[in-house]
């Protein structure tokens, strides 16, 4: 958290979210290879952490990383991360819990929708929560498969969260367990992908461990 407080400079994602966002490892885009760059070494430190879990293969590990900042009341609308990236993520919470929500679009036309940057309106109206997840402080998310590929992903804007609502899944138990609810407080996540069409290679789309 310390090393991305130093991030010389943010982008914005938009007026309609007020999110900053930093992208590293190059910049992603549909229609041409991504011209590789150096990832600093406190995010090479995560990946090569991943690796030595057995969470992500040797030969395949993430190249890329999205930092997003979270303030109180700040979200993301529901989303894929598309066809661009090997079929997982890889998501690590700094600073504050979070709930993070996997919902079936109304719309089918939503499926396939490119992570940002880009502008969100935060519209939680068109989606159907099938669960959510209560993603501690210092905690890790990794989801693929029909998780990644199917379903869209999404962070309701709030400014605190109830931990009773009915199937929160509570990766830590004691979160909220006093008082039901939890106000959230600056948060800046991690979120680690392997991009596929790299200037010069084609990356390998290789199966990862799920762990939580």
């Amino acid at each position: 958290l310390r090393c991305a407080q130093c991030i010389p400079s943010w982008m914005h994602a938009g007026k309609a979210s007020g999110r900053r966002l930093q992208s590293f490892g190059g910049k992603p885009a549909p229609s041409e290879p991504m011209v590789p760059e150096p990832l600093p070494p406190w995010i090479q430190w995560v990946v090569h952490r991943l690796v030595d879990s057995g969470i992500v293969p040797a030969d395949a590990p993430p190249n890329h990383c999205l930092v997003n900042e979270y303030q109180p009341g700040q979200g993301i609308e529901a989303h894929q991360d598309g066809p661009m990236y090997a079929p997982y993520a890889a998501i690590l919470s700094l600073g504050s819990h979070i709930v993070l929500d996997f919902v079936a679009s109304v719309d089918p036309s939503e499926r396939g929708r490119l992570d940002p940057p880009g502008i969100e309106d935060d519209n939680d109206d068109c989606e159907e929560v099938l669960t959510s997840l209560l993603l501690p402080r210092r905690g890790l998310l990794v989801f693929a498969g029909e998780a990644y590929e199917r379903y869209l992903h999404r962070v309701p804007a709030r400014m605190e969260d109830d931990t009773t609502q009915p199937g929160l899944l509570k990766l830590d138990a004691s979160i909220g367990e006093e008082t039901g609810t939890v106000p959230r407080s600056r948060r800046v996540s991690l979120t680690l992908r392997r991009v596929l069409n790299v200037q010069g290679t084609l990356q390998a789309a290789t199966d990862v461990t799920l762990v939580l």
